[in-house]
């Protein structure tokens, strides 16, 4: 049975004036035991949000075990190769502590105003990125993707992810489940993804939930 572990996502935008606060309290979280921390991502939202980047690097610099985890990252508001190089440089410096949680968002159409992205692309947009993010972490060489929203042209990302056979983990998040009486808003493709982040998960859905994960 897999172990089951604890995080917490504080307000890190009360912490916005000091880094030294911010490491302070990720330090303060790793020693009451928790497993992970998580940031969320939102540009121009009716709350604060700071960069996940930028905190999830102060706490790694200020922790040793704690996972580092977006909860959860919207994809299609990035760049892909830029976010393919800030994931990778974080989690070869954390030691391999990244958890990448990943979504579509749609909550907040002034985040896609604020990046001139078609928030009814961002699905199609986030299908793309994913699978060139896969191939930067892991390709040995050059890499060429020709897509709708994206191309790359013999481009190389240094560094890789942290190991050649283990990219940035990668989790989708779960808004809704058809089979479980929600509609779905994000994407889920076979082979792409390593899990799922539930948003939301009530207890009548958490069963079936449950079901409609793949194990390996």
């Amino acid at each position: 049975m897999p172990e089951l572990t604890f995080g917490i996502g504080p307000r890190w935008s009360e912490f916005a004036g000091s880094a030294q606060a911010i490491g302070r309290l990720a330090a303060r979280i790793e020693v009451l035991g928790f497993d992970a921390i998580f940031v969320g991502d939102h540009l121009s939202f009716h709350s604060p949000y700071l960069d996940p980047f930028v905190v999830l690097s102060i706490a790694a610099a200020h922790t040793s075990r704690l996972r580092l985890q977006t909860s959860v990252l919207i994809l299609p508001l990035y760049q892909p190769f830029r976010l393919a190089n800030a994931a990778a440089t974080l989690d070869a410096a954390s030691g391999g502590r990244l958890i990448l949680g990943v979504g579509v968002g749609g909550e907040g159409p002034k985040d896609f105003a604020a990046v001139e992205v078609p928030i009814a692309e961002r699905g199609r947009r986030a299908d793309e990125i994913l699978q060139i993010l896969r191939r930067l972490w892991t390709e040995e060489g050059e890499v060429t993707f020709a897509g709708k929203f994206y191309r790359l042209d013999g481009v190389r990302l240094q560094p890789q992810a942290r190991a050649a056979d283990r990219a940035v983990e990668v989790l989708e998040q779960a808004r809704g489940d058809r089979d479980c009486g929600e509609s779905v808003g994000v994407i889920v493709r076979k082979g792409e993804l390593d899990g799922r982040a539930p948003s939301a998960t009530f207890p009548d859905r958490a069963q079936c939930q449950r079901r409609s994960i793949r194990r390996p």
